[in-house]
């Protein structure tokens, strides 16, 4: 009984998500809550081993609860609740891994990547490399739980509720902070303290949810009550204006216009039409109330403040001294790379990330393991593709998911979001409904289309 209500109601399993992530890390603030919290983990944990088939919804729940910021830093690898949960979950998933859509593509890419990182043991860097290599393989175990899921539907409405109410509290906390209500969030020489909302990466996560209901928009009209779906993109919209960054907003762009020239071109005329009409009287209200609101003397302030706490400059300059300097370095190593986070000796820090997963691939691993990394990822979005009006109606969720996925990983060329768990909940996600009825799914992918 309890089950079949938890399965009808996916607020509960969006709020046991935020429980297991609260409760594994959270800090208490005073006996009385370590009380409250130890006795909840351990029901939240005793229930998820009797009922694992819950474990899909569970992982991405807890992805985007993560990013409140709730981590621990091993050595810069920063493990969040997700992983911890993809590790309890791994033996669950895995044993039907021979059904995991184009596992085998990422496998192989990591096989080639660790081997790179061992061949080139040498390196200062090496155990942190190791490190890299593990990140990717937990990385691929919540791809794989993602995919087991049971319950489309379920999944997509813990997905946007969740991701909905992550960045609303985002929002707020930004908002409060900018306007000096909140000042224990910044560092005492002025600094901002890192909130998820300010760093580029979870921008390219923003783009991901909000392309995918942009889209179905304009393609189906509202996927849920119109209350619910306009609080969405609302808070998903705020969020994304407030992180300031340019990648994900060139990339949201792009993506977009990929897709509505994918629907010009593939769909009736007619859908376009009503599509684009659909999108504008969704967003013309929200634009119109965040310019009234932000245009008079509370958006000046927010400004002026936003500058103050905002991210460190100097950062893109910096970025792309990297990136010279390895694909300057790669040269000297074309096919098999320099081993998993060699490019650390630049500036002889182990805790240097790349901002560039793709690049960081190409560098580390060589021509061999970004080709098949490449090529694994053009596999899951092309063959999300629905080519015909029938097939897209079959599946409604695969085109505006693929193009969420697109505008994703054009988002983390400028920063490191394919190295987080919301890149690879999106991926399974976008794997699941990529499915057709009747394909023969193999370790490589469906066979056929």
């Amino acid at each position: 009984m309890a089950t079949d209500l938890v399965a009808r109601n996916p607020v509960l399993i969006s709020v046991f998500a935020a429980g297991v992530t609260a409760c594994v890390f959270v800090m208490p603030l005073a006996i009385t809550l370590t009380v409250l919290l130890v006795p909840a983990a351990a029901v939240c944990v005793g229930w998820l081993m009797l009922h694992a088939e819950f474990m899909p919804e569970v992982l991405v729940g807890a992805a985007y609860f993560g990013l409140l910021g709730l981590k621990l830093d091993i050595g810069g690898l920063n493990l969040r609740p997700n992983m911890l949960l993809a590790l309890v979950g791994s033996i669950w998933a895995l044993h039907s891994w021979k059904k995991i859509p184009h596992l085998g593509w990422f496998l192989t890419a990591n096989a080639v990547y660790l081997a790179s990182t061992v061949l080139n043991s040498g390196s200062p860097f090496f155990f942190r490399g190791i490190a890299d290599c593990f990140l990717l393989t937990v990385n691929l175990l919540q791809y794989g739980i993602v995919t087991q899921s049971h319950n489309l539907d379920r999944m997509l409405r813990i997905l946007f509720w969740s991701s909905s109410v992550a960045y609303s509290g985002l929002v707020v906390l930004y908002v409060f902070m900018a306007a000096g209500f909140l000042p224990q969030l910044e560092k005492p020489e002025g600094d901002f303290v890192r909130m998820a909302l300010l760093d580029p990466t979870p921008a390219s996560y923003i783009i991901f949810t909000l392309l995918a209901l942009l889209c179905y928009l304009y393609l189906f009209g509202y996927p849920f009550s119109k209350t619910f779906t306009l609080w969405c993109v609302g808070s998903h919209f705020a969020a994304l204006i407030l992180s300031y960054a340019r990648a994900a907003w060139l990339a949201f762009a792009f993506a977009f216009l990929c897709f509505w020239l994918f629907s010009i071109v593939r769909f009736p005329m007619r859908r376009a039409i009503v599509g684009t009409a659909i999108v504008l009287l969704t967003l013309v209200p929200i634009g119109l109330g965040a310019y009234l609101y932000f245009s008079g003397s509370i958006g000046e302030m927010l400004l002026e403040r936003a500058q103050a706490v905002s991210l460190e400059e100097g950062t893109v300059v910096n970025r792309l001294i990297l990136w010279n300097n390895m694909l300057e370095d790669w040269r000297s190593a074309p096919i098999l790379g320099h081993g998993a986070h060699s490019y650390g000796k630049f500036l002889e820090d182990a805790t240097q990330i790349s901002e560039n997963y793709t690049l960081e691939l190409l560098h580390s691993g060589g021509l061999v393991t970004a080709g098949l990394y490449i090529v694994a990822l053009g596999v899951l979005f092309f063959g999300a593709l629905p080519w015909s009006w029938r097939d897209a109606a079959d599946r409604p969720w695969a085109l505006p998911l693929a193009t969420g996925f697109l505008g994703m990983c054009v988002s983390a060329l400028a920063n490191p979001a394919m190295e987080g768990g919301v890149f690879w909940v999106g991926a399974g996600i976008l794997a699941t409904v990529a499915k057709r009825p009747g394909d023969p799914v193999g370790v490589f992918g469906a066979s056929g289309s």
